[in-house]
């Protein structure tokens, strides 16, 4: 009897062993599958929210409407280089706007312009940049075809004129067309059109003189130096946006 509990008990351990080793290799088995499958899943969930993003991102730059630069007096393109690289999907339509102001500041000239311009290229509709006297064209344009402007940003514009220059003050508007004002604050001598507060041609004053209520924004810079900086094209670029800070 002894020795058959002996054996029983061998024949016991080595399958007790055997099964052992069985269990381990089948945990090995389904642990490996498990991770495989958790690999794949978010594999795949990577690759399908990176087609969602450049798919969107596709989207919104096939959809965003351009952004139209129209310059001041004496512009050229030289001068709104630095800008129209800095805003994304932008144009520039006219670099030199002085002759709308001569002799009566009469602009409907460069309305006309402006417009024709727009329709040759296709554009249906267009936020808009007016820089120093070109933002007086921007306005003048805004009123007569609001159906083409989105936003508008002027940047050291003289909205409210100047003395016995007062240029294109009280062009009217859609109050449901966003404007957003930017000036200088930069110590300069004044000019011929600065009063007091200017950027070295245009004054807060005038600068915030306007008909309808806008944000408004200033930097520690001068006049030309406004559609230089780098600070500036972010601004505006969220403000586009609508991501302002």
């Amino acid at each position: 009897m002894g020795i058959i509990k002996e054996i029983w008990e061998l024949v016991v351990e080595e399958w007790e062993n055997k099964y052992s080793s069985l269990k381990k290799k089948l945990f090995m088995v389904i642990f490996l599958s498990w991770l495989s499958i958790c690999t794949v899943a978010i594999f795949s969930t990577l690759v399908v929210c990176s087609v969602i993003i450049l798919v969107q991102k596709i989207s919104a730059m096939t959809t965003a409407i351009p952004t139209v630069i129209v310059g001041g007096w004496g512009g050229n393109a030289q001068q709104l280089e630095f800008l129209n690289k800095a805003i994304p999907n932008s144009i520039v339509m006219m670099e030199d706007t002085a002759s709308a102001f001569i002799p009566k500041g009469d602009v409907s000239k460069k309305v006309k312009e402006l417009e024709k311009k727009l329709v040759a290229q296709g554009i249906k509709k267009a936020d808009f940049i007016g820089y120093s006297y070109g933002g007086l064209v921007v306005k003048e344009f805004a009123s007569k075809h609001p159906e083409f402007v989105g936003k508008i940003v002027l940047i050291g514009t003289p909205n409210g004129g100047y003395k016995n220059w007062p240029f294109n003050e009280k062009s009217l508007i859609d109050r449901n067309i966003p404007i957003y004002l930017i000036g200088g604050t930069k110590s300069a001598e004044k000019w011929y059109l600065a009063d007091e507060n200017n950027d070295g041609w245009v004054d807060q004053s005038s600068l915030l003189s306007i008909p309808i209520s806008g944000d408004a924004r200033f930097f520690l810079l001068n006049h030309l130096e406004l559609i230089q900086s780098i600070e500036v094209a972010n601004q505006i670029n969220d403000w586009l946006a609508g991501e302002e800070k």
